[in-house]
């Protein structure tokens, strides 16, 4: 039976796991819950007991979700903060920024990441294409009527010193943490199809922006088999190396956008949630099925970081040929309908 003195360690046991520095964790206690250092001895060591009031104190200050303590064999609690909305890239960018920046200071962090659309923080190098994501997101979610007929204008994001620095800080946080991620030859086929419906739906002001997207993405694959190369996450705009990065293909597990942040205190697992926007959980029964999943998914994928240039070469030309597939359709569709 699960006891409220269960319930105590497992706060406490997170708690700990979840303090900045372990060995101040007792005075960080103190602090939180406003007792004393002897007061908080006694319970750890569970000679007091915690109250409700002092659960919910440490499940506010170290992101606990109580549901799943109280029942640990069925509860499975997310968390969701809608942080996208037409119109408001800059508040959605400052939601990741703030989050991947408490994320990527845990100790021993690391990004296991599986995904059906363009790998967004990568893209982040290619700021027009990530322009047009944002404009595409924008029509997603329903725009008042006179924005709806609005044309893609790269520059209205471009030119807002708010959007390309909160991309690039995010950027630089990213490739500071370890990744393993997961791709399939599908990858860029969302992308591609927005930019030949945007096309076709006298969505650019200049149809030549859709061909320039396309040159977008050729770059994209490139920078990406640069790192795959190298097995280490690269900045395009400078070439500086950042943290290891691990490259595995999968042909059929396309259905998920997936993270594990898996650090040595706290797991957090991300899935999308009417993307761009996301949930989040660190349930200890979510974060190890998806640890025992992406491992599963790893011993039946083939690797393509370091791996023998054929292997890696054949991947890539694929998603070459892809890009090159929808171009020639954009061109033609450029010759008989705008020219």
């Amino acid at each position: 039976m699960y006891t409220a003195q269960d319930l105590q360690r497992t706060v406490l046991q997170i708690a700990r796991d979840r303090c900045a520095n372990p060995r101040r964790w007792m005075t960080e206690l103190a602090s939180v819950l406003n007792k004393t250092k002897h007061s908080i001895y006694k319970k750890v060591q569970g000679d007091i007991g915690l109250s409700l009031e002092e659960v919910l104190r440490l499940a506010e200050h170290y992101d606990l979700s109580i549901d799943p303590l109280l029942r640990p064999d069925t509860a499975l609690s997310f968390e969701f903060v809608p942080v996208y909305a037409p119109g408001h890239v800059v508040r959605y960018l400052e939601g990741i920024e703030a989050r991947l920046e408490e994320i990527a200071g845990l100790p021993g962090i690391g990004f296991w990441c599986s995904g059906i659309e363009l790998p967004f923080v990568h893209a982040y190098n290619f700021p027009r294409l990530m322009a047009f994501k944002f404009y595409i997101h924008d029509r997603m979610f329903g725009i008042d009527e006179r924005r709806a007929a609005e044309q893609f204008n790269p520059q209205r994001w471009l030119n807002d010193d708010a959007v390309t620095g909160s991309m690039r800080r995010i950027l630089e946080r990213y490739y500071t943490v370890p990744s393993v991620e997961f791709w399939n030859a599908m990858i860029l086929d969302i992308t591609l199809n927005q930019i030949r419906y945007a096309l076709e739906a006298g969505l650019f002001a200049d149809p030549g922006q859709a061909l320039a997207l396309c040159e977008d993405l050729d770059q994209f694959v490139v920078h990406t088999e640069l790192m795959a190369a190298r097995g280490v996450k690269v900045h395009a705009h400078d070439g500086r190396a950042g943290a290891p990065f691990d490259l595995y293909h999968n042909e059929i597990a396309h259905s998920n956008n997936l993270i594990l942040a898996a650090s040595a205190g706290v797991e957090y697992m991300f899935v999308s949630f009417g993307n761009p926007n996301y949930i989040y959980t660190a349930t200890d029964r979510a974060v190890t099925y998806t640890r025992e999943w992406f491992q599963s998914l790893q011993s039946h994928s083939q690797r393509l970081a370091r791996a023998p240039l054929k292997t890696r070469v054949a991947f890539f030309n694929r998603l070459r040929r892809r890009v090159a597939h929808v171009r020639a359709q954009l061109e033609a569709f450029i010759t008989l309908h705008v020219l």
